[in-house]
């Protein structure tokens, strides 16, 4: 995909202050992609997909590698999507390990049905996409996990309630794969509030992760479906969103912020 008439790839033009949303929709995927999905995947890869029981499971985590290896080769043409090596840091968050020449990382989500990579300048974005179609105890989970405030702030009514849930827990994943530190942050350690009808406020009682700087989105990801950033930035940043098939396209389309900070 060449976008500048230079010939170099549109995304190697990715700005400092940007964040790029690659999303797929699993139903896109034809079966007989998986293949060549399964050739650009290491032996590791190889091996952690063949531990899942269910063939959906499997799909799913063929269908998200390729989508990280064959996004990231969109950025690094220099790097074939087999080649791509990846490392962790002491709390699970992974990183690029090739030595490419330039700042550039990522972050992986996927849920029933779709996966989303964001890719970014800098090592402080995270993102969570989740499926909102799934029966849950919202109510008993935000007792467990949330802030006292972010509980009681939950609406009554069931669908209302379950919609806020998922709202504030991919906000609330966003921000902890952001700081990668992975569990080391409990999710009742900072409260996220909606202020107002598109806003979103962030309250650390934790000094060093004091909610300086940091921005939050949570958009419109189509379908029942809640999708969340967050970035550890001053600087206004600008989203773009992907429809992505890998080795196919990667097709701009309109990025609908819901509530921002």
């Amino acid at each position: 995909m060449t976008a500048n008439g230079s010939g170099m790839s549109f995304f190697e033009d990715i700005a400092e202050s940007e964040i790029h949303l690659h999303m797929v929709d699993e139903a896109e995927i034809a079966q007989n992609r998986l293949d060549s999905y399964r050739e650009v995947m290491s032996d590791d890869e190889h091996q952690r997909c063949d531990r899942f029981h269910f063939e959906r499971n499997r799909r799913q985590f063929t269908i998200t590698r390729a989508l990280l290896r064959f996004t990231l080769s969109q950025y690094v043409p220099g790097v074939a999507p087999r080649d791509w090596r990846f490392t962790r840091n002491g709390h699970g968050r992974p990183a690029i390990a090739n030595e490419i020449g330039q700042a550039l990382d990522f972050n992986l989500s996927h849920t029933t049905g779709r996966a989303v990579i964001s890719v970014s300048r800098s090592t402080f974005v995270g993102v969570d996409i989740e499926w909102r179609g799934r029966e849950i105890e919202s109510a008993d989970l935000a007792r467990h996990f949330f802030a006292a405030e972010e509980t009681a702030d939950l609406p009554d009514v069931a669908v209302a309630r379950d919609r806020r849930f998922f709202m504030l827990w991919t906000l609330k994943e966003a921000y902890v794969k952001a700081l990668g530190r992975g569990l080391s942050i409990p999710l009742d350690s900072f409260c996220i509030g909606f202020p107002e009808e598109d806003a979103i406020s962030l309250r650390v009682d934790d000094p060093p992760d004091a909610p300086f700087g940091w921005r939050l989105w949570t958009l419109d990801a189509g379908g029942d479906y809640a999708l969340s950033v967050a970035a550890k930035a001053a600087e206004p940043w600008r989203l773009r969103l992907f429809r992505s098939v890998p080795m196919s396209i990667a097709q701009e389309i309109e990025c609908h912020i819901l509530r921002s900070l």
